[in-house]
């Protein structure tokens, strides 16, 4: 992954503006089972439903044009890349209950693996956490690592500086800074 150079020098308004987007029209479109595109006239209405002056989104920022043409830009950018590069990557319930169950017998983990949170029939292993669990402990070939994170976690750089991230169900989270795309 490599961030699209489109994208690197925009205003950090950009990213607020493109997550309050997303989130308020909707990321998906549930009748087409398709994520949603957007154009510059729902962009234009949803601002002026906020009370977003429509000269501040209309401004000129750079080559490209206006901060409203790289929102737009963006939001299609991202909806027609993770349809076509990564949903085929995807796995569905079985395929992922087929590769935890490969995984879980090749490996024999010692690592916790979660249920998820379903009940009844419904009731059985998280199998991507499972799977990224299983993965880990064999990549660490018998280190110790914490398979189920619920708070913060200490990282220590190599200068002895700490950092505190959240990693509660890190490996099914969508990153909130969305500007990597494939190279």
């Amino acid at each position: 992954m490599v961030p699209d150079p489109r994208y690197t020098r925009v205003p950090a308004a950009f990213w607020a503006y493109v997550r309050a987007v997303s989130q308020d029209l909707g990321y998906s479109d549930r009748v087409s089972r398709s994520l949603r595109r957007y154009s510059e006239e729902e962009v234009l209405s949803w601002a002026g439903d906020r009370g977003i002056a429509r000269n501040a989104i209309e401004n000129v920022i750079d080559e490209q044009g206006t901060l409203l043409d790289c929102i737009v830009g963006y939001l299609n950018r991202r909806a027609d890349l993770l349809e076509e590069c990564a949903r085929p990557n995807l796995m569905d319930r079985d395929t992922a209950r087929k590769e935890f169950s490969r995984l879980q017998k090749t490996h024999k983990p010692k690592c916790k693996l979660p249920l998820n949170k379903q009940s009844g029939k419904k009731k059985h292993e998280n199998y991507l956490v499972c799977i990224v669990n299983i993965l880990a402990e064999a990549a660490l070939g018998g280190c110790f690592f914490d398979a189920d994170p619920q708070g913060l976690a200490t990282v220590t750089g190599r200068f002895k500086t700490s950092h505190l991230w959240s990693v509660e169900n890190q490996p099914v989270s969508y990153p909130s800074w969305p500007c990597l795309f494939p190279a």
